[in-house]
């Protein structure tokens, strides 16, 4: 199952019951103003709740990113290759 197929299940599960009582097709109607509101409030709740915990998570592996110092001195040699070839080919470089 990948994970769209996931998120299509449980947004699916999500309307099957959230319209239901939204249209007040349950046995127990909705009828006080004030759960009302936060049953049609209910998807915003839900989409800040998802972008919260997605900038946490976005968050949290930046903070815990491990440094790769052999990756970092092959780019650095990889670049200093790449400006001695351009070098040789005629390219004039600006210090800056």
């Amino acid at each position: 199952m990948t994970k769209l197929s996931e998120w299509l299940c449980v947004a699916l599960i999500f309307v099957s019951v959230w319209l239901p009582v939204l249209l007040g097709l349950t046995p127990i109607p909705v009828t006080d103003a004030g759960v009302r509101l936060h049953v049609w409030l209910t998807p915003v709740y839900l989409v800040v709740i998802f972008g919260a915990i997605s900038a946490l998570i976005v968050l949290y592996r930046v903070f815990t990113f491990n440094d790769c110092p052999d990756a970092y001195d092959e780019l650095k040699r990889q670049i200093t290759e790449a400006k001695d070839d351009l070098k040789r080919k005629g390219f004039k470089f600006t210090d800056s």
